[in-house]
C-alpha cells in the first residue's frame, strides 16, 4: 500500500519547486524515495532525491554519471533540504 503521508510529502515537495519557478521539475515516489526530475516519466532526467529516514526527516542524494545516486552529508526536514538544493546545489536542477 503506497504511503499517504509520502505521496503528500512528494505533492507538497513539487508545489514548492514550482513555486519558485522551477515549473520543469516534478517528484514521484518511489518506495521511501521522493524523486525530483525533469521531463516526463517516461523520459525522466533524474535531478536529486530525498530519502525518507522518520516520517519528518529526509537525507538529499544527487543523480551521478551512470544513473547512480551520490549520497550527500545533508540530513534534515524536506523544507530545509529543498532549500539547500536550490541554493546551494541550484546548477543540478537547471533545464538541459
Amino acid at each position: 500500500m503506497p504511503d499517504v503521508f509520502l505521496q503528500a510529502a512528494g505533492s507538497a515537495a513539487e508545489r514548492a519547486l514550482q513555486d519558485q519557478g522551477l515549473t520543469h521539475l516534478h517528484v514521484r515516489t518511489w518506495g521511501k524515495y521522493l524523486i525530483i526530475y525533469s521531463g516526463d516519466p517516461a523520459e525522466a532526467e533524474n535531478r536529486a532525491r530525498l530519502t525518507q529516514l522518520r516520517r519528518d526527516h529526509y537525507r538529499l542524494d544527487m543523480a551521478g554519471r551512470g544513473g547512480r545516486w551520490e549520497t550527500t552529508p545533508y540530513i534534515g526536514t524536506m523544507s530545509d533540504l529543498l532549500a539547500t538544493l536550490t541554493g546551494d546545489f541550484g546548477f543540478v536542477l537547471v533545464p538541459w
